[in-house]
């Protein structure tokens, strides 16, 4: 009887947790909206594997930026569709992920990222990235332009054709 309490409970978790990852709130797409044309971004940091990244490296080339973390089912749901866009386009976009942190460590999005053959740089968020682009649901992904302005946002699960749509208005 306990056990069944237990395993109920725990697929209930599960299915909210899922939902309240991929749940898209007009708060949010206003929030995106207000910084659409908005002065550019920049993005720096340690990544996940120890390297330093700063989108400034990476001027006139279009930048897609997915927030993510390894418990979100529809997150990781999603990464292997970005990693095969990031390997079909990475001469023409720079993909990069922001990890938000607090239920997943670290080296949770490493372990996660090694295992899955995620190549594109991670920064887990010590740096307030998240706070500064406003985002409060994931996945959640933001298309910067090659003077890596806000152009375009996407909240939820993007689809392989979605995400190809969005990176062809980028360039």
């Amino acid at each position: 009887m306990f056990r069944n309490i237990l395993n109920y409970t725990a697929i209930g978790f599960l299915l909210f947790f899922s939902t309240a990852c991929y749940y898209k709130t007009n708060l949010v797409e206003d929030s995106l909206q207000h910084q659409i044309g908005a002065s550019p971004s920049v993005i720096r940091g340690d990544t996940i594997l120890g390297d330093y990244y700063d989108s400034d490296d990476f001027q006139n080339k279009p930048i897609v930026l997915n927030f993510w973390f390894p418990s979100c089912p529809p997150c990781t749901m999603e990464l292997k569709t970005i990693e095969k866009i990031h390997r079909a386009h990475n001469n023409s976009i720079e993909v990069i992920g922001i990890m938000l942190l607090g239920l997943d460590t670290e080296e949770d999005g490493k372990k996660f990222l090694e295992k899955n053959k995620i190549t594109f740089p991670t920064i887990p968020d010590t740096y307030g990235i998240i706070n500064n682009f406003e985002v409060t649901s994931f996945p959640t992904t933001i298309f910067l332009d090659s003077n890596h302005y806000v152009k375009d946002s996407w909240v939820g699960i993007i689809d392989e054709n979605t995400l190809e749509e969005k990176i062809f208005n980028l360039k």
